[in-house]
């Protein structure tokens, strides 16, 4: 006896096989559809602060990345002393926006090798032309970062990575040249259409009526995949035009002409790192970036205030590689060790930080 298949499972392999947007094109027939609550990030409620919970005693924080600039400023909010101890040169972690400006960001070097030093041509001596060396984007998921943006005023952008009109290639699909996703995509779309909406109803399994499979189906093909009068898949003009041929008024273009499915199938790059990255939790637009560099949010934490005065870019020691933690029943001892602008150990310049508790 075959099994029954529901509303909720046609939907769940429809979501598998395009995602979203055929599933609410879906939803829309069947009358499910519902307007969805976007997820804005806004400021958490305020705790309460006791400004003296951490009277008189100190903390060592390893490391000035923005885990270590965010424990500084929350501690030093509740009156703990923090002292922050730096391997590097520079501050700021993983966020790291070079720029031709001279500065310890301008320039990097590892253990041997020579150092890479940035070249680019000032063009407004307003340090408008950067490059991201580690961060990059701001997920929509990432409340916490989103939060301190708003909080610190750092000003955001839209950072656009996915676009159709992107360049694809894989060595095993079209001889290796690259193709626009657009065309890889909705060549892709056509032909599951096609499947669907050629396979034996008899086969679904269904217990939709014959009406209901109907729209769903004729909705899917026209929409999604963009099937001509006979279920099948053939040029099309969201996929893009052949080079040169791009018409204007009344003179059209000339679609390209779609891969064979086969072929796509057998582009093993493009399947497992680009045709769906947009879908994954990471990389799901819309990303958001600081305005004019990642490392906007460093620099915001280290203006922050701090104990007697001071800024939590005060409380940071650079070039201090701490080399040995030793727990004591009420202290912490943090043995830690000048380096030069390579990461290298200078001798005799060992010395002991002695605080009541360490973060690392």
């Amino acid at each position: 006896m075959k099994t029954p298949i529901t509303r909720r499972e046609v939907l769940q392999r429809l979501a598998i096989l395009g995602g979203s947007m055929p599933l609410m094109q879906a939803l829309s027939v069947l009358g499910l559809s519902q307007q969805a609550t976007p997820a804005l990030a806004k400021l958490a409620d305020e705790i309460e602060i006791n400004p003296n919970l951490g009277a008189g005693k100190k903390v060592a924080i390893i490391g000035a990345g923005l885990s270590g600039l965010t424990a500084a400023y929350e501690l030093s909010r509740r009156g703990f002393e923090c002292h922050i101890f730096e391997a590097d040169k520079r501050a700021k972690g993983r966020a790291f926006t070079v720029r031709p400006d001279g500065s310890n960001d301008s320039w990097y070097q590892e253990v041997g090798r020579k150092p890479e030093i940035c070249t680019f041509d000032e063009i407004d001596g307003a340090g408008s032309l950067y490059f991201e060396a580690g961060a990059g984007r701001i997920p929509s998921h990432h409340r916490t970062t989103l939060n301190y943006c708003k909080k610190f005023q750092v000003e955001l952008q839209t950072y656009i990575f996915a676009s159709r009109a992107n360049l694809v290639r894989s060595d095993d699909f079209n001889q290796g040249k690259p193709v626009q996703m657009r065309r890889f995509k909705h060549n892709l779309r056509g032909y599951l259409a096609e499947m669907l909406r050629t396979a034996d109803s008899a086969r679904l399994d269904t217990q939709m009526s014959a009406e209901e499979q109907e729209q769903l189906l004729d909705k899917f093909s026209q929409a999604f995949g963009k099937l001509n009068a006979k279920f099948v898949y053939q040029a099309e003009k969201r996929a893009g035009y052949q080079a040169n041929t791009i018409g204007a008024g009344n003179q059209a273009g000339e679609p390209w002409q779609p891969f064979a499915f086969a072929d796509l199938l057998r582009a093993e790059k493009i399947w497992r790192k680009q045709v769906f990255n947009d879908m994954s939790y990471y990389w799901q637009p819309t990303l958001l970036q600081p305005v004019a560099g990642i490392d906007k949010i460093a620099t915001a934490f280290m203006r922050q205030p701090a104990r007697a005065g001071m800024r939590i870019g005060n409380l940071i020691s650079l070039q201090r590689q701490v080399v040995e933690i030793k727990l004591q029943p009420n202290t912490v001892h943090i043995l830690h060790q000048q380096t030069d602008s390579s990461g290298n150990k200078l001798p005799q310049t060992q010395e002991n930080f002695v605080a009541d508790f360490c973060i690392a």
